[in-house]
């Protein structure tokens, strides 16, 4: 009996074809972290403080809220919703930041961006902005107001009492509010269309730019048929920790802010926030219970209250608040780098 030995037969050219898309995505993600390290190490004391903000105030214990700020920064890099241009500029003004004061400190990175929006407005609402799915056009041109597409969802957002009672209903009863019941009833009073709501419908810290999410999958979700409200659970799927109260704007249907952008990491300073995948141009809410992506949400720019804008109000009390877990948050967001190799880069210094 003859026997015919065996020769390995070479790739097919669907194989071939195959392993050399792996290759070229592979060698993209490796380009993509050494281009994001070769950027923010041409910025000196930006470098440092990024490198600072991993620890706490003694030096030694891990800062999840840091770490989960340089996460999402990389991430928005390493999935170009930030190009070279953005990084470059805001790694920039860190830099001048710190150039003023000489020395580079342990300060918070909410602290600092805020910081950098007041000198630097032109970085807020730099991501892609909203684009009509079904029509093409882009939302937003220059600036100019929404094209009233039919296709456009009504939006909603989600306040801590606090921060309504004391930036937005500054009318009749103005001034900071000395205690919760207070506040709560000034959001009342609002809610009830006894007192006009007043001021702006910006951030919490006067910046210029507000959150904002689609009313229809939120009210789906969170409002029963007979229009009461699972306040707690509405807190927990927009990513918020407000132990003591919620207004809910509900923006008019027609009604579109002038400018609406994917949020990123510059508006994305809570601890509670996660860069969003690309694919649409909307942003994702971090489920609390979950660590999961939730609800679409954008950012807009500041918006007044107009009594030709019909807005409404709902105060929603919450009975019991499950503040995040920042180290399950910041898993998630390792998990998220791994795709691209980078989860070993959160940690690791970049300075």
């Amino acid at each position: 009996m003859s026997s015919k030995k065996y020769t390995p037969q070479g790739k097919s050219a669907q194989q071939k074809k195959k392993s050399s898309a792996s290759e070229s995505v592979k060698k993209g993600v490796n380009n993509r972290k050494a281009l994001f390290l070769s950027i923010v190490q041409k910025y000196d004391k930006a470098a440092q403080w990024l490198d600072l903000i991993r620890w706490g105030p003694d030096g030694h214990t891990p800062s999840y809220s840091g770490l989960i700020y340089r996460g999402n920064l990389l991430l928005d890099f390493l999935r170009e919703n930030v190009d070279v241009k953005l990084m470059s500029e805001f790694l920039q003004a860190v830099d001048n930041y710190f150039n003023k004061r000489r020395a580079v400190t342990l300060k918070g990175h909410r602290n600092i961006t805020e910081s950098i929006l007041e000198d630097h407005p032109e970085l807020c609402l730099a991501g892609l902005p909203l684009i009509s799915k079904t029509s093409g056009i882009p939302a937003l041109v220059e600036n100019r107001p929404w094209e009233k597409h039919s296709d456009f969802p009504q939006l909603c957002r989600a306040v801590n009492v606090w921060d309504f009672a004391d930036h937005n209903a500054d009318g009749p009863s103005s001034g900071r509010v000395g205690s919760l019941q207070e506040a709560l009833d000034r959001c009342q009073a609002v809610a009830d269309h006894r007192e006009d709501p007043r001021g702006y419908m910006g951030n919490d810290d006067e910046i210029g730019f507000g959150w904002a999410t689609q009313f229809d999958e939120v009210k789906k979700m969170h409002c029963s048929p007979s229009g009461t409200w699972a306040g707690n659970r509405l807190m927990e799927s927009l990513g918020l920790e407000y132990p003591d109260g919620i207004m809910l704007i509900i923006y008019p249907a027609q009604h579109r802010p002038a400018y609406l952008a994917k949020p990123l990491f510059i508006e994305g300073t809570g601890d509670c926030w996660r860069s969003g995948r690309r694919g649409d141009n909307w942003g994702r809410t971090i489920d609390l219970s979950s660590y999961k992506e939730c609800h679409r949400e954008i950012v807009h720019c500041c918006q007044f209250f107009d009594e030709k804008l019909q807005f409404e109000f709902v105060l929603l009390k919450i009975d019991t608040c499950n503040l995040a877990d920042r180290k399950k948050l910041l898993d998630s967001i390792v998990d998220e780098l791994k795709a691209f190799k980078a989860d070993n880069l959160v940690n690791g210094p970049w300075h």
